[in-house]
């Protein structure tokens, strides 16, 4: 498997050891990207994340590492979703309204956050906890190799 099918293609599957390494390049990538497109920006966010201001800036990715990590992201976990037994539709669909939560605007610092940003903390944490710690189906990898 190359490089970039590892990261782009959804098809196949994964174990949690690729799918927190897969994590960890498309961050990396991402974090580059973000200084890369815009230096002040990244650099006034790391800012915010270490102060204690809550109304401190965060990293504004912008489009150009969003377009990058978003597909990366998906394919990662689609492949991770199919080793752990779910059905490649519903990978898709949460992938799906994954994607959309994120390209969501959130609101701002001093109001409640909307149900969109609820939403998206719990799929997160699920998807984390799913897809990050539990291990996969040994039943379809014992008929998998009996084939």
């Amino acid at each position: 498997m190359t490089f970039l099918r590892f990261l782009f293609d959804p098809r196949g599957r994964i174990g949690r050891l690729q799918w927190w390494m897969g994590g960890a390049v498309v961050l990396v990538l991402s974090l580059g990207l973000a200084f890369a497109s815009d230096p002040a920006g990244a650099m006034a966010g790391l800012r915010g994340l270490i102060s204690d201001d809550v109304g401190a800036p965060v990293i504004e990715f912008g489009w150009l590492p969003l377009l990058v990590s978003l597909p990366a992201t998906i394919a990662l976990t689609t492949k991770r979703m199919s080793d752990r037994g779910y059905p490649v539709w519903l990978a898709a669909v949460v992938c799906g309204f994954y994607a959309v939560l994120v390209m969501m605007p959130g609101s701002a610092p001093d109001q409640m956050p909307s149900w969109h940003e609820y939403a998206f903390m719990v799929l997160l944490v699920w998807i984390v906890v799913d897809c990050g710690f539990l291990g996969g189906r040994a039943s379809d990898r014992i008929e998998m190799q009996r084939a």
